[in-house]
């Protein structure tokens, strides 16, 4: 299988919990394999700690995630078994609010939705539900 040729590639970023380290990099694939280019996350380690990052540095990392979904024409929400977690659901909702394409790793999609539901009120400036519909 060779990569899909297109005239000009869209960019897009992997978001998600780290803990799905391989359905990122089939995620990885799959999206170069259709000519896209992709932007992902920094490691997989589950725990800040296992890296040796400080808090500071994790904290940069995420703001350059955010600069990531900044780049991207779409978002590819890694969402294994529905899961996602507070970091991923404030990346979704910076990509509603920056008005990204979002797409979904697993079709159904319904535990992200109820879990945005429920975490709207916790999250400022987060955009509306209603973009996400």
């Amino acid at each position: 299988m060779g990569i899909k040729k297109v005239q000009k590639s869209k960019i897009v970023c992997l978001c998600g919990p780290v803990r799905w380290a391989e359905a990122f990099a089939q995620a990885n694939m799959r999206e170069s394999l259709a000519g896209r280019i992709v932007l992902s996350i920094a490691g997989h380690a589950r725990v800040e700690e296992e890296r040796g990052l400080t808090k500071e540095q994790k904290k940069a990392l995420d703001e350059l995630h955010f600069r990531k979904i900044d780049m991207a024409d779409e978002i590819l929400v890694i969402n294994v078994e529905g899961y996602v977690g507070e970091s991923t659901g404030r990346e979704i909702f910076y990509a509603i609010k920056k008005k990204k394409k979002i797409r979904f790793w697993e079709q159904n999609a319904i535990g992200v939705y109820n879990y945005i539901r429920s975490q709207r009120p916790k999250i400022p400036n987060a955009g509306s539900i209603e973009d996400f519909k």
